[in-house]
């Protein structure tokens, strides 16, 4: 992981329940400079395929603010391919899912996958705290509990993009993992704000 720099990650692979059909197996080269990302997928398809889309955004939903994006492939397909998407929104968990149209004009989708995105910004990653500004943790490791020093709404994320909780700060808060698994966590501060990785032992 790579916090502050032009990616989080180099790589996150997913799983799921049936890998036979279409599936996206991993998002990787988030680069929030150009703001573009790579979805790597298995698609398998036998029949014609008329259209190939990623259809991506900040809504897990995908509503209608959701970015479809036509990747122009045509024929039957049977593979690993990797799609570029753009307009990834940064400081946030982006949310994708890969759909194929066929001739008949039946759509199938993989499963949807989130992914987190942190803004470029410069990040402390001392042993003792986690911080830059008005806003740290301590202690980082963390093995029971932490103090949390700032001013707003912090959500804690695991790597899945799924909120876990949510805590209100008021200048202090003391914060305890809870049933929180021992792993890598991301504290977001505000809706669009500073993003800490966070381990718990």
């Amino acid at each position: 992981d790579t916090l502050g720099n032009l990616r989080i990650s180099t790589d996150y692979t997913f799983t799921t329940a049936d890998s036979s059909v279409l599936v996206i197996t991993s998002i990787s080269n988030i680069d929030t400079f150009n703001h573009t990302a790579q979805v790597n997928a298995i698609v398998n398809s036998t029949g014609p395929v008329n259209t190939v889309d990623v259809k991506h955004g900040i809504d897990p939903m995908m509503g209608a603010a959701a970015t479809v994006e036509n990747q122009g492939n045509m024929g039957s397909m049977m593979g690993s391919y990797s799609f570029i998407i753009h307009d990834i929104t940064t400081c946030d968990t982006n949310y994708a899912v890969l759909l194929i149209t066929d001739g008949l004009g039946n759509t199938k989708s993989s499963d949807t996958v989130a992914f987190i995105v942190v803004c470029p910004a410069p990040v402390n990653t001392g042993i003792n705290q986690v911080g830059a500004g008005n806003v740290f943790i301590v202690p980082n490791p963390l093995s029971d509990g932490a103090t949390i020093h700032g001013t707003g709404t912090v959500y804690v994320i695991d790597l899945l993009g799924r909120i876990l909780l949510e805590l209100k700060v008021s200048g202090q808060a003391s914060f305890s993992k809870g049933d929180l698994l021992p792993g890598t966590y991301f504290f977001r501060f505000n809706k669009n704000g500073e993003v800490r990785k966070i381990i718990i032992q």
